[in-house]
């Protein structure tokens, strides 16, 4: 939400809005390569408990789904390597993945009802 913030606003890089971001953005990394080690270990089969229409839908309308075909909205968000271009390139797909995300949550929930403790 920060980085469409600043993006609209069509601030530059002396902004001071900028430091806050970068230090987000650090942290963003931070928190990524733990959670892109998991979906590696894991497998991202392994986290479609169920087939959602809409995440097929999504990858049929953006065209950055052409370029890799994931199979869960994890894999896309985890796979986000530079955030500011990626939201100034492709933020609606974004959005979208970030919303069908918590779908993904609910149907695994569903499966393995132990999983509802760690969401809360």
């Amino acid at each position: 939400m920060r980085i469409d913030d600043w993006l609209a606003r069509d601030a530059g890089f002396d902004d001071p809005k900028f430091g806050e971001l970068t230090e987000e953005i650090q942290d963003y990394f931070a928190r990524c390569s733990p959670l892109r080690r998991l979906l590696f270990l894991l497998g991202e089969e392994s986290l479609v408990a169920k087939e959602s229409q809409h995440w097929i839908e999504l990858k049929s309308t953006e065209p950055i789904f052409k370029q890799q075909d994931y199979l869960t909205p994890f894999g896309f968000l985890l796979d986000l390597r530079a955030p500011i271009a990626s939201v100034n390139n492709h933020g609606h797909a974004i959005w979208a993945a970030l919303s069908l995300s918590d779908e993904y949550l609910e149907f695994l929930i569903y499966k393995y009802p132990f999983l509802e403790k760690a969401a809360a």
